[in-house]
This record gives C-alpha cells, structure tokens and sequence, in this order.
C-alpha cells in the first residue's frame, strides 16, 4: 500500500479548520454571552483562549506534525550525511517542546515569577516574553546560516511562518498585557486579541507545515520515504 500526501491538500484543510476553529469559538462566546450565559462547557470547548479543550488540542497537534516531519527529514538528511542534519533534529526538538507547552502551558508557570522579579507590567505584564524575545534571537543567529542555505522557496515560506508565529505568539500577547483592563464600549478588547493571537500562531504553522511537505516532496532524500516494521 502506498500512501500519497498532497502538499496543497493538507495546507487547503488545515488553514480551513483553523478559520473555523476561530470563528466559530468567538462567535460562540459572542453568542452566549448575548443570550446572558457564562462560561458554559460547550462553549469553552472551542474558546480559543481557554486552555485544555478541542482548540487547544489541534493547536498542539500542529505543532507535533511539525516535529514529526522535521525529524524525517532530520533522519533523511543523516542517512544520506547531508549537511545540516542536527539543524534539522534540534528544529524538531524545539517544535515538540513547543508541542507539549502548547498542550500542558509550561510557560505560563514562569509569569508570575518573571514579574515579580521585572517589576513587569504593560507589553510585559505577560512576562515569559522578557526571556523568550533573547532566546528567539539567539536561535535566529544560531540558524542564520542554514536558513539562506535553504532553497529560495523554502526559505521565503520558513521566514513567513516565523513572522506570522510570532506576530501572534510575541506581538498579541504584549498587546494583551498592554491592554489587559481596557475596555471598548464597556467590553474588554483581550477576547479580540486573543482570538487574533491563536490565528496567528496557528496560521504560521499551517504555513510551515506546508514548507516541510513540498520540501520533502522536492527533494530526492526524502520524497521517497517508505517505513519498514522490523
């Protein structure tokens, strides 16, 4: 049996579950709090900005596709002693951290903390950005060169999901903080940010998972992968 994985397909229903995931976990919670309910499970279930529940999980679920198609191609390019192979496993490394975070909020335990010890509070209120923004520009050095070794495509799409990532991981988040007790026609605005801040997040890794299929798909060392159970 061979299995055959399009690169359009998957990207095309991926983005289309990510725009209903989000529109329909806001309008839900517009819904439901016009009909003077509040909080009820249905509901939280799709709430993007709630924790432990169906969005949630397809947003960890990304991120594992993600891990698990760079360490293919980590294990592709090792077996053929192609350059920049333990860039590719430490790239999975980090999405399957990123995976599991997603899932369980590990960095949410470091909030409170960070901002006792920042004194933080406006764009750092959420104060894991305080060490996250130093280490993301410490990996773009650390990958500065094996990403402009990357075929141009490749490259253009791994820099787009990166800067849509992180609009929405980094940049909605600080708006958040910053604008945590504002309120617009007696409504807080966070709900809107949020909601914008999962789309984002989830729409740049759509954008790389579809990166890492057409490059595998392109590339000799891994367009032909087949799996033996030994």
């Amino acid at each position: 049996m061979k299995l055959t994985i399009s690169p359009k397909k998957i990207t095309y229903w991926l983005f289309v579950i990510v725009v209903a995931l989000n529109l329909f976990g806001f309008m839900a919670r517009g819904i439901e709090r016009l009909l003077g309910y509040n909080n009820t499970e249905f509901v939280r279930l799709f709430d993007v900005s709630e924790e432990a529940n169906i969005t949630a999980w397809f947003s960890s679920l990304l991120l594992l596709i993600s891990a698990a198609l760079l360490s293919v191609i980590a294990m592709a390019k090792s077996a053929s002693a192609k350059p920049y192979s333990r860039h590719w496993g430490f790239l999975s490394l980090i999405f399957l951290y990123l995976s599991l975070d997603e899932a369980a909020k590990i960095h949410e335990i470091t909030i409170k903390p960070l901002r006792a010890l920042f004194n933080a509070s406006g764009i750092f209120y959420y104060a894991w950005v305080i060490i996250a923004i130093p280490f993301i520009l410490l990996l773009g050095f650390v990958f500065m060169r094996f990403v402009f070794d990357l075929p141009s495509r490749t490259r253009t799409q791994f820099v787009l999901a990166g800067v849509i990532f992180l609009t929405g991981a980094l940049g909605f988040e600080m708006l958040g903080g910053y604008f945590l007790d504002k309120l617009v026609g007696g409504l807080s605005i966070n709900p809107i940010l949020v909601t914008f801040e999962e789309f984002f997040e989830n729409f740049g890794i759509v954008i790389f998972i579809s990166a890492l299929l057409t490059y595998m798909k392109s590339h000799s060392d891994t367009k032909d992968i087949s799996f033996e159970l030994t």
